[in-house]
């Protein structure tokens, strides 16, 4: 299930809640009493990438039957996707006009990152497999 975020308006709590897409808009009650404001990032991953249903979004109630549909609701809406490199510093301060420059790596650091990750092995290094469980 999807993970959200909720802003109190009264007293600026906030908080992440778990609700499937359909009760997305459920928000939880603050320990004010005040019901908590869904803050809208992007859509969840799961309907970024990859095939997917058509879903109602809960910006502004448009059907999303596929990828083209996605990318012009988000511009639409100022929404972005937070796996295309955005940290939520600058979501929450609205600096999002353009999507943030990716840095290419020149032949020396390639070189250097597959040479340090050789030493690595090398010295017995295994990666982690992390399994994430929705």
């Amino acid at each position: 299930m999807p993970v959200y975020e909720a802003q109190c308006p009264v007293c600026d709590a906030s908080c992440e809640y778990t609700r499937s897409v359909a009760e997305c808009m459920d928000t939880p009650t603050c320990e004010c009493g005040e019901r908590m404001a869904k803050m809208v990032f992007s859509a969840p991953v799961g309907y970024i990438r990859g095939k997917f249903a058509p879903f109602k979004s809960s910006v502004d109630g448009t059907i999303i039957a596929n990828h083209l549909d996605m990318a012009e609701h988000n511009r639409r809406n100022g929404v972005v996707c937070m796996a295309d490199g955005y940290s939520d510093e600058t979501v929450r301060k609205g600096v999002f006009g353009r999507k943030p420059a990716q840095h290419v790596a020149d032949k020396k650091e390639l070189r250097d990152d597959l040479a340090h990750a050789a030493m690595m092995v090398r010295d017995g290094y295994k990666p982690t497999i992390e399994v994430h469980d929705e």
